[in-house]
């Protein structure tokens, strides 16, 4: 969570065209922001589950089950479009998946005496 402390700072749609969940909106400053998170991506697992299949409340409350951590894994559109065409499951474990991690803040030095 950020220091607003509502959310990690985006939000998710559903396509009628397109199966799946949508990152539709960034909020500026936000984690998901800091992360490298794009209006666009796919959302295929959250916390290492998929959810192409689950119906969008759950995706979202699979996102608030921890209150201060996400683990997403996401596809931007160029490469949804590559692994659909070539008829390829993305998955989170692909050896072809980069992990970026939001920077945190550094913990405060320990003071003296400690």
């Amino acid at each position: 969570m950020w220091s607003d402390g509502n959310g990690y700072g985006f939000n998710m749609q559903a396509h009628r065209a397109h199966s799946g969940h949508f990152v539709s909106e960034l909020d500026v400053g936000s984690p998901a922001e800091a992360s490298g998170l794009l209006k666009g991506d796919r959302i295929v697992e959250v916390n290492g589950e998929n959810v192409e299949q689950l119906a969008h409340r759950d995706v979202v409350d699979k996102i608030k089950a921890v209150s201060d951590e996400v683990k997403l894994f996401v596809v931007d559109p160029e490469a949804d479009k590559f692994f659909t065409e070539k008829n390829i499951v993305v998955v989170g474990s692909m050896d072809c998946v980069d992990n970026i991690t939001c920077p945190e803040t550094k913990p405060a030095a320990p003071t003296a005496g400690r």
